[in-house]
């Protein structure tokens, strides 16, 4: 497993990996400190000319003292060009990585548009071309399959659909895959315009590049439409309660303990309040993770109706019952609050974070697919994402907010031992990454951490309360 970490973002096109970004840091700060050395130096060398030494009938070691700092100082004069110049070629490949990077992004988009543009158009004459092996292999093989799976027990068929998800599980969390799926998901609506034959530019001009109109948004709420028609992914109201409140412990010092309270059990809501002296009490508010994947809406709200729901910029019931859970908590619009979240929690996080409701004053997210958010670019953010990890794709790629971004590939020694279908989204992982991310000596990364710690400075003991929330 890799500890390398890549990070990009935070308003830079720079992307390389934490070990570049900081031996570049390194080596500036070894150019500046021989830059004062040599001055210190040269105002010792004016002290001990050889002229004066002349003067003062100095003995011959003084001349060869006054030789020897000339030397040092050229010695010091060139280590300090190179330093400079090493650094420079750093940052200049970490840039040109980033701008090549960035090109082979938005040939892909482009690319990926194009293609299911298209495939939107001619749909019906493919279905039509292909009807005649469709309906083949639908009373042939396929047929057969899906034959087998009706009649199969229900514990049968799930333990066949178990199966099926275990042997390909290398294909779910391979980087490769992930990146498709990510380019599939944006273009969503380029095929939905295809196939409604809307002239393509058009289409481009009501686009994510245009006055995005249309989006992965207008896509998951035609998916959220065509599954109510079915019962499926029915929005709900929400109630919450509050569990008692625990008092004690300080604010999270850096990414690893935000990540590590992030609420895993019954409760979905975890809000930590830190009073301060003489001033307005702060807030962090943690958010968990989807825990029931059916698309039919029960009791639960971190349900796969909240997410996509949320995807379409709806009135998701986990965000419903997040607000719920801060107005009882004491937040309102002039309450300063951080925001963290994990998987469905860091997509309703952003969405609180970008909706300006609030006072918000960071950002914290772990796997999340908030790629299509908006969060305004002057709120600190930082989002951590495995580059092997299906979920945070599914939010499209960051087309709307300029987090900074921390990646890291998981398993990339082939070893994995899970028996999880997603094993790079488990947040056991992510905690892990959190905490090399602390490590990390990058200037965005630092400076991130440093406005989120920030934030916390000042508080006296904190005051946790646990929320959970049902579906109406």
């Amino acid at each position: 497993m890799s500890d390398d970490l890549v990070i990009s973002g935070g308003g830079s096109i720079a992307v390389a990996t934490d070990e570049l970004f900081s031996l570049q840091r390194h080596l500036a700060t070894v150019a500046d400190e021989l830059d004062r050395v040599a001055g210190r130096l040269a105002g010792i060398d004016r002290l001990v000319s050889r002229g004066r030494l002349q003067a003062m009938e100095a003995p011959a070691s003084g001349v060869r003292a006054e030789q020897a700092i000339d030397a040092a100082a050229a010695l010091i004069c060139s280590t300090r060009e190179l330093a400079q110049f090493l650094a420079s070629t750093l940052e200049l490949a970490a840039v040109t990585y980033g701008e090549g990077e960035a090109i082979m992004s938005r040939l892909g988009e482009r690319l990926a548009a194009s293609l299911a543009y298209q495939l939107g158009f001619w749909l019906p004459a493919i279905g039509l071309f292909a009807a005649p092996g469709l309906l083949a292999f639908g009373l042939g093989a396929g047929g057969g399959v899906w034959l087998s799976l009706a009649i199969t027990p229900d514990a049968g068929r799930r333990q066949a659909i178990h199966d099926l998800l275990q042997a390909n599980k290398g294909v779910l969390s391979d980087p490769g895959f992930v990146a498709t799926v990510r380019l599939m998901v944006s273009s969503a609506d380029d095929f939905g315009e295809g196939v409604i034959r809307m002239p393509q530019g058009l289409a481009m001009l009501l686009g994510d590049d245009g006055l995005g109109i249309l989006g992965l948004g207008s896509s998951a709420a035609l998916v959220v439409a065509a599954s109510n028609v079915v019962g499926a992914m029915k929005e709900t109201g929400v109630s919450v309660s509050a569990g008692p409140s625990r008092a004690g412990g300080a604010p999270p010092a850096g990414f690893a303990e935000r990540a590590a309270r992030i609420p895993t059990g019954g409760a979905q809501v975890r809000i930590e309040r830190y009073p301060v002296a003489g001033g307005t009490d702060r807030f962090e508010v943690y958010l968990g993770g989807t825990i029931d994947g059916s698309p039919i809406a029960s009791k639960e709200p971190w349900d796969m109706t909240s997410n996509v729901t949320a995807i379409a910029g709806g009135d998701a019931g986990s965000y419903d019952a997040t607000r719920q859970a801060m107005a009882l908590a004491g937040i309102d619009s002039s309450t300063p609050v951080v925001f963290n979240g994990y998987s469905q929690g860091g997509l309703i996080a952003s969405m609180l974070a970008a909706c300006g409701d609030y006072d918000t004053r960071g950002l914290f997210t772990v796997g999340a697919p908030a790629g299509q958010v908006e969060v305004p670019h002057d709120i600190p953010y930082v989002a951590i994402e495995h580059s092997n990890d299906l979920v945070p794709a599914v939010g499209g790629g960051w087309k709307s907010s300029e987090p900074v971004l921390v990646t890291r590939e998981l398993f990339d020694d082939g070893a994995d031992a899970s028996e999880r279908y997603l094993p790079a989204h488990e947040l056991s992982h992510y905690r892990e990454t959190a905490r090399l991310a602390d490590a990390a000596d990058e200037g965005r990364l630092t400076q991130a951490a440093d406005a989120l710690r920030e934030f916390g400075s000042g508080a006296t003991t904190a005051r946790t309360t646990l929320y959970r929330a049902e579906r109406d």
